[in-house]
């Protein structure tokens, strides 16, 4: 699943399009991309194919161990709903 990971600095928003590589309804998993820590908070646009529009929800990167692992933070219904929905829809090995 594509998606655009923002990355707030001390002095800059450093937008970095990433691929997530295993999704559940806690959070994914990310590769491809460097400059996180962990601990820091993201902002994520996730283009989830089920969806007609992409949607933004906020992260925390939980570890940094070969990829990177972000949990979701304060998810609307509706957003959990739509995650919830795309988990059900993934072969079980693309879920995490």
């Amino acid at each position: 699943m594509p998606l655009v990971v923002s990355v707030v600095g001390e002095r800059e928003i450093a937008s970095l399009r990433a691929q997530a590589n295993g999704i559940s309804q806690g959070g994914l998993s990310l590769s491809g991309i460097e400059g996180m820590r962990t601990g820091q908070a993201v902002s994520l646009e996730m283009h989830l194919p089920i969806a007609t529009h992409p949607i933004w929800v906020e992260a925390l990167v939980r570890h940094d161990a070969g990829h990177y692992g972000l949990q979701f933070q304060s998810l609307s219904a509706a957003q959990k709903k739509l995650i919830k929905r795309y988990c059900s829809l993934q072969p079980r090995e693309k879920r995490r």
